[in-house]
């Protein structure tokens, strides 16, 4: 038995051109969805008044009167206007993703919001999801 093996190497390093010129578009268009998923999360588990590692902490009593009096709920949803969380974006870089903020005033607004309640990252369960989503994103 015989076995011949042809090879047409130019059109092999094309392949290979197109394939390496491909990568880093799919690696990025993945980091892109696998970003705005994750803003996805934090959106909806504040939405339901959890942070990273829980329920948030009750509001004061004084700024739970507050809120009441301006026709606000009570519960602890970090919102008040709508405008911290609306300006929550995922941006693409390249090799790289983001979730930020669109408006200076909104993300110093998250930073204090942080500091008693966090709610801006992703507990373990979150970032397991991430990866596995990420991972079936760059498959695709």
């Amino acid at each position: 038995m015989k076995i011949e093996v042809s090879l047409n190497s130019k059109s092999l390093q094309e392949r290979i051109s197109k394939l390496e010129r491909t990568i880093p578009a799919k690696v990025d268009n993945a980091l892109f969805a696998t970003a705005q998923y994750g803003q996805q999360i934090i959106l909806d588990r504040t939405q339901k008044g959890r942070g990273i590692f829980g329920a948030f902490p009750a509001y004061s009593t004084k700024y739970a009167l507050f809120r009441r009096e301006k026709g606000r709920g009570t519960q602890v949803d970090l919102n008040f206007t709508g405008q911290m969380l609306s300006s929550m974006v995922a941006r693409k870089n390249r090799g790289y993703a983001v979730i930020g903020f669109t408006r200076s005033t909104e993300a110093k607004k998250a930073y204090f919001n942080h500091q008693t309640r966090p709610f801006f990252g992703f507990n373990q369960l979150e970032r397991n999801k991430l990866v596995t989503f990420f991972a079936k994103r760059l498959s695709l």
